[in-house]
C-alpha cells in the first residue's frame, strides 16, 4: 500500500520507537478508533502524487496507530469514501496532502503562510516559527501581512460545532516522519481530532 523501500521504513519505524519511548504517552483510548486518511485527488479521481512524502506518511500514519494502540488507520483515495453514509464508520478523518507538546523544535520544511483569512481569534495556535531565529530577511518570500505581524503559525486545534480540527503544515519532507518531536505532534493532534485527548482549544493570542 505504502510504496517506500526497507531503509525509510526503518528509519520511520525507529523514529516512533524513540516518539514512544520519550516522556508523555499516548492517550489510551476508551474504544478502538478509526480513522480515515485521504490524500490528493485529481478532478477526475485519480490519485495525485505531488509530494513524495505521501507515502512515507501514510506510512508512518499507520504505524503510529498500531505501536500506540490510539487508532486503526484506514487508507482510501476513493473520493466516495467521504459521503455521509461512509464517514459515518469514522471517527476522524485525515487529509494527508498539499499531516501539542509545547517544547520548541528545530525542522526544516517548505511552510504555508496563512492569508486574510487567517485569524487568531478563531483558533488556538499550537506552532508557529519563531522569526528571531529563522532568516526573515527580504529576499524570503513573505505575505506583506505575515511580515508585519511576524506570526507565521504551523499547527493549530479548533472546535467546528462538536467536532475538533487539527491543522499542521509540518510534512513536506520525508525526513520528518522519523523525527521523534514531529511523530510526537502528530499523534497528539490526531488524538485531540479523535476525541481522546482533553485540552484547552480557547484562541489566544500571539504571546508577546
Amino acid at each position: 500500500m505504502h510504496r517506500i523501500g526497507d531503509e525509510l521504513r526503518e528509519k520511520i519505524d525507529s523514529g516512533i520507537d524513540s516518539m514512544m519511548n520519550a516522556p508523555g504517552s499516548p492517550v489510551a483510548p476508551g474504544t478502538t478508533r478509526r480513522l480515515l486518511v485521504c490524500s490528493a485527488h485529481k478532478p477526475n479521481g485519480r490519485r495525485q502524487d505531488g509530494h513524495a512524502s505521501i507515502d512515507p506518511a501514510n506510512y508512518a500514519i499507520q504505524k503510529m496507530g498500531e505501536v500506540s494502540g490510539a487508532y486503526v488507520a484506514y487508507f482510501s483515495d476513493d473520493p466516495a469514501v467521504l459521503a455521509p453514509e461512509n464517514l459515518a464508520f469514522f471517527h476522524a478523518v485525515c487529509f494527508n496532502n498539499t499531516a501539542f507538546r509545547g517544547n520548541d523544535f528545530q525542522v526544516q520544511d517548505e511552510v504555508f503562510q496563512m492569508k486574510d483569512h487567517y485569524s487568531r481569534d478563531r483558533l488556538r495556535v499550537l506552532l508557529r516559527i519563531d522569526v528571531d531565529k529563522t532568516d526573515f530577511g527580504p529576499q524570503r518570500r513573505v505575505l506583506p501581512e505575515r511580515r508585519a505581524d511576524r506570526d507565521l503559525a504551523i499547527s493549530w486545534i479548533r472546535t467546528e460545532g462538536q467536532g475538533r480540527v487539527f491543522y499542521t503544515s509540518l510534512g513536506h519532507n520525508e525526513h520528518l516522519f522519523w523525527n521523534p518531536p514531529v511523530l510526537s505532534h502528530y499523534l497528539a493532534g490526531l488524538q485531540y481530532a479523535l476525541g481522546d485527548l482533553e485540552v484547552d482549544a480557547t484562541p489566544r493570542p500571539m504571546p508577546a
